[in-house]
């Protein structure tokens, strides 16, 4: 390290060393930078006399100036910042939503070669929410359908409810054609992606774009 350096990290509050942690760069009462041998107590400058053709002439070799940046208080509190900040980054990742085709229309390997990926916000948690438990509820009611062979009011109620949801649904951009209304969708996180073979369509793309302009 050269001077500057030196000097940075110290007032920064860095321990910086020379040769072996018995040395040490200090910064006097009087603002000069000395290094300090802990076991008796001495002190020299850290540098040639200001004024003089000596004053950026380290007392030492710049490569044996060091600082032991883990076992420093400072450090750990930087390194701390970093993780947190990196959590934070992940738990932002993890919170984003999808909607993602897995059957009918816009499914993997029905219209195109992926499945339709679409991302939702958090504020249109509870449609969504409400869209989903239709969709169950009514492949739960075709499934009695088939096995009774009877078609019940039960599932022409469930089907004019999606129908109204999903109005609502386009309405505020999440969907857009009649496509999506004959897919089966489930809402993922963005860790989740990885098990998907999906993409957000170019369509989907456009309409995001044109809400955020």
């Amino acid at each position: 390290m050269n001077i500057k350096e030196i000097k940075t990290l110290v007032n920064k509050g860095y321990k910086v060393h020379w040769k072996n942690e018995n040395y040490q760069v200090i910064k006097g009462k009087n603002g000069k930078f000395l290094i300090h041998s802990i076991s008796n107590d001495h002190y020299i400058g850290l540098h040639g006399l200001e004024g003089t053709e000596y004053e950026n002439v380290l007392n030492g070799k710049e490569d044996d100036f060091y600082f032991n940046k883990y076992d420093d208080q400072n450090y750990q509190i930087l390194l701390k910042n970093s993780i947190l900040y990196r959590n934070s980054i992940s738990a932002a990742k993890e919170n984003r939503k999808y909607l993602v085709a897995v059957s009918g229309d816009l499914s993997e390997g029905a219209m195109g070669d992926k499945a339709e990926l679409i991302p939702v916000n958090e504020k249109d948690r509870k449609i969504i929410k409400q869209f989903l438990m239709l969709q169950c509820e009514k492949s739960i009611e075709l499934c009695y359908w088939i096995f009774n062979k009877k078609r019940s009011k039960s599932l022409d109620s469930c089907y004019d409810k999606l129908l109204l949801l999903f109005d609502d649904l386009c309405n505020i951009g999440i969907f857009s054609n009649k496509w999506q209304f004959r897919t089966k969708w489930r809402l993922i996180t963005e860790y989740e992606l990885s098990e998907y073979n999906a993409e957000i369509t170019e369509l989907e793309t456009e309409i995001k774009e044109k809400e955020t302009a």
